[in-house]
């Protein structure tokens, strides 16, 4: 059952993400132009081409906000990742130490103190 409901949910989230297309493309594009803008004003030592990049950075900043639908296919996105991977097994947010560098460390710092009693 739990993964029936997990199966529709990602269909509902794909839909969602599939009719929000434009919109995700849109954002894309305003952060790829407000990126590439910022990138330039770091650079250049011209107040005038800084203002121009700054009008640019501007323009991309406008294109994303115009476009608020995107974000939300963006946030689609990341809820149909995390329900895929629900549905294949693997927790996104649980972790295990059992193997890790962290119980290693511990169980050197016991030895190392019991010999310092």
């Amino acid at each position: 059952m739990k993964k029936f409901l997990c199966v529709v949910a990602m269909l509902i989230t794909a839909g969602v993400a599939f009719a929000l297309l434009g919109s995700i493309i849109a954002v894309g594009i305003g952060a790829a132009i407000l990126y590439y803008s910022y990138k330039k004003i770091i650079t250049i030592e011209s107040l005038f081409k800084k203002v121009l990049w700054c009008i640019a950075g501007l323009i991309g900043v406008s294109i994303m906000l115009r476009s608020i639908p995107g974000i939300i296919g963006l946030g689609a996105i990341a809820l149909l990742y995390y329900l895929y991977k629900i549905l294949k097994g693997d927790s996104p947010t649980a972790t295990t130490y059992e193997h890790s560098e962290y119980n290693n460390f511990e169980e050197q710092w016991k030895t190392i103190m019991c010999e310092y009693k």
